[in-house]
C-alpha cells in the first residue's frame, strides 16, 4: 500500500502499440490528434520526433525554466533542443547519427547505442529463440550500459524531470515470448 500515492487501471492508446502510446505519454494527446499510429507514416517512412507537432512534456517544462534529462525514449529522434539533455531512443539510425542534445554531450556518452551488440541482436541472432541465451545476454548488457549512462547524466545534473525508456524488456517479450525460461 502506498501512503502518499495512488493506483488505478492503466489503459493504452488505440492502436495499442508502442509508438503511439509513447507519443501520447509525452504529449498528452491521443494518436488521432497526433496523426501518428505506428512507427511508420502513411508513406512508409519512419516517423521522427519532428513529426510530433504538438508540445512535448519537456518543451512545456523548459518554457517554465525546468530542466529535463530524457534518455532512450522511443520515437525521440532526432532529439529536441531541450533545457537539459536528450539521448534519442529507437527508431534511430545508430551511433553515428546526431542522437544527442546538446550535440557536445555525444563525446561524453560515446558508445551509448551499443551498436555492435544491438546490431547483432536484431540482425544476426535471428530467429532470436534459436539464440535465446546470447540474445538475453546482449539485452542485459545493453540495458546495463544505457541505464548506467542515464544514471551518470542524472547524477551530473540538477534536473527537474527525468525520463528513461527500458526497451530491452519490450524487445525480449516480443522476440522470446514462447521461451518460458
Amino acid at each position: 500500500v502506498y501512503d502518499n500515492g495512488f493506483s488505478g487501471t492503466l489503459k493504452s492508446t488505440i492502436p495499442a502499440n508502442t509508438s503511439p502510446a509513447v507519443q501520447s505519454l509525452y504529449t498528452g494527446c491521443d494518436p488521432a490528434t497526433l496523426g501518428l499510429f505506428g512507427f511508420q507514416k502513411p508513406d512508409g517512412t519512419t516517423i521522427s520526433l519532428q513529426d510530433v507537432t504538438v508540445p512535448k512534456l519537456w518543451t512545456i517544462l523548459g518554457e517554465h525554466n525546468r530542466s529535463s534529462c530524457i534518455v532512450n525514449v522511443r520515437t525521440t529522434f532526432p532529439p529536441d533542443p531541450v533545457n537539459g539533455v536528450m539521448l534519442s531512443g529507437d527508431p534511430m539510425p545508430g551511433e553515428n547519427s546526431d542522437y544527442a542534445y546538446p550535440p557536445e554531450i555525444k563525446r561524453e556518452v560515446a558508445g551509448f547505442r551499443c551498436q555492435e551488440k544491438d546490431d547483432r541482436m536484431h540482425k544476426e541472432l535471428v530467429p532470436p529463440y534459436d539464440h535465446s541465451k546470447e540474445v538475453l545476454q546482449h539485452a542485459e548488457d545493453i540495458f546495463i550500459h544505457r541505464f548506467g549512462t542515464f544514471r551518470e547524466l542524472a547524477a551530473d545534473g540538477d534536473y527537474d524531470f527525468l525520463m528513461y525508456w527500458v526497451g530491452e524488456t519490450d524487445f525480449l517479450q516480443h522476440r522470446l515470448w514462447n521461451n518460458t525460461d
